[in-house]
């Protein structure tokens, strides 16, 4: 391999030096641009701060509506499950039905049998 040139490495380098943007300060048409970018990122800025102040109250509206919601849906849940199925209901009448024979069945069988009225010579 061959080593390169002292004469093009320093073109080179002289070159890359006389590129726009090496210098140590800006020029009147970069001083400009950089005013109008920083302005357009002031504009957005604003923009952006505006933006935010419009959905502030929108988001904490839709906040309370999501808490009101999750609220709802605890409370349905809760009743739910305090409230009997249809065929719990008509099973637990069963029962009380069934109780309630038992009952009559026993009082029936404590009591003596009544013997009808006789009529008393006198």
């Amino acid at each position: 391999m061959r080593a390169a040139p002292w004469g093009f490495v320093l073109a080179g380098g002289l070159i890359l030096a006389a590129l726009p943007g090496c210098t140590p300060k800006p020029n009147q048409q970069q001083l400009q641009e950089l005013d109008r970018t920083c302005a357009a990122a002031d504009d957005a800025e604003r923009a952006l701060t505006n933006a935010q102040r419009q959905v502030s109250p929108a988001e904490s509206q839709l906040a309370q509506r999501r808490q009101m919601e999750q609220d709802r849906a605890n409370y349905l849940r809760q009743v739910r499950q305090n409230v009997p199925t249809v065929e719990q209901a008509q099973q637990e009448q069963r029962q009380q039905e069934e109780l309630r024979r038992q009952q009559l069945q026993q009082q029936q069988q404590q009591q003596p049998p009544r013997r009808g009225r006789t009529r008393r010579s006198r």
